[in-house]
């Protein structure tokens, strides 16, 4: 099969790899579509601590089922799936508590022990997939797994019907936030940026305002505007700086709540960790999704409550791979979600 390799810091070139053979208890998917998350990013330009290069990337994927191991009952060739990007073991403290995803065994597709689906085929567990509803289609279906993970950070933030919500990074994650706070909530939403393009499609997304942070020194005063001069109620952090976390910090109401989303390369570092304390501030850590919120997230968006299409910026073929990378990794081409085409 064809796959789109990682064969050195980036450098990404498409090549013949075996197919692979599904086990008893997993399934055979053929990928349609496959987006690029920023989370390949950090290994594409060899920031991530531990997933190295040679590799098969990517986690976000749709596709259909062409064979099933002999242990596998509730899917059958033709369904149309989706993945979670992760396996669990089921046994460990975390999976008897119900939160699979913060298992002690657990592991991510795109690593060794799980080859990634930037490739025609990959393999799957029965217990990581997700069954795309009949009005689904395979371009929205790719959304689903980023818009999982905004679903997880509403239900973790204990977003509430009325509250101000400020999205701090208007990447794709970011984007996927607004939406899921908006349709879920009916929230006012502030979002910030250092790039107008991403910031129009805040705007898009409902955001009420966007502020360029790079040009603009107003944010305290869009937060004053819009959510009053206490501070927003809730915080998400989906651009990896220490200081887009001060900022959320300093714009949080007292006892407000700041999720951290984003992934970090270098260490956090808050100047003014007494704004915790004196503001009785809550920094929560926000990890994946479960099916529960896939479910959510496709819900959204059949209910037309989430324009996952208006996501979609690129949809090239798996012999763009490098080109894609190169997109997301240095911002060379306004984007939101890039996806590759098999």
């Amino acid at each position: 099969m064809r796959a789109a390799v990682l064969t050195d810091i980036r450098t990404i070139q498409v090549q013949e790899v075996p197919t692979p053979k599904p086990k008893p208890d997993e399934v055979l998917i053929r990928v349609r579509f496959a987006g690029v998350c920023g989370s390949e990013v950090h290994i594409f330009i060899g920031t991530h601590p531990s997933r190295k290069p040679p590799a098969i990337l990517g986690h976000e994927m749709v596709g259909e089922i062409v064979e099933v191991g002999s242990q596998v009952s509730h899917f059958r060739p033709d369904d149309r799936v989706t993945i979670e990007a992760f396996t669990s073991c089921g046994s460990c403290r975390y999976c008897r508590m119900g939160s699979y995803y913060l298992c002690s065994n657990k592991v991510l597709i795109g690593t060794p022990g799980w080859t990634g689906c930037f490739g025609e085929y990959i393999v799957a567990p029965e217990r990581a997939l997700v069954k795309l509803p009949e009005d689904l289609s395979y371009e929205e279906g790719v959304i689903l797994e980023p818009m999982a993970v905004a679903v997880h950070a509403i239900k973790r933030a204990r977003l509430q019907e009325g509250d101000s919500v400020l999205v701090l990074g208007a990447g794709a994650i970011g984007l996927c936030c607004i939406a899921a706070a908006k349709a879920t909530a009916g929230t006012t939403v502030i979002a910030t940026d250092t790039i107008d393009f991403n910031l129009k499609l805040a705007r898009n997304m409902g955001a009420a305002a966007a502020v360029n942070v790079r040009k603009e020194n107003s944010l305290s005063a869009v937060v004053a505007q819009y959510a009053g001069s206490d501070g927003v109620d809730v915080g998400f952090v989906t651009a990896g700086f220490s200081s887009v976390v001060n900022q959320a910090l300093a714009s949080v109401r007292k006892q407000g709540r700041v999720g951290l989303v984003a992934q970090f390369d270098d260490p956090l570092t808050i100047p003014a960790p007494h704004m915790i304390v004196s503001k009785e501030l809550e920094l929560l850590g926000i990890l994946q999704y479960t099916k529960e919120d896939f479910h959510v997230a496709a819900e959204l968006i059949t209910r037309g409550l989430v324009d996952a299409r208006s996501l979609i910026t690129h949809v090239l073929p798996i012999e763009e791979a490098q080109r894609a990378m190169e997109i997301v990794a240095d911002k060379t081409e306004d984007c939101a979600k890039v996806i590759l085409a098999l």
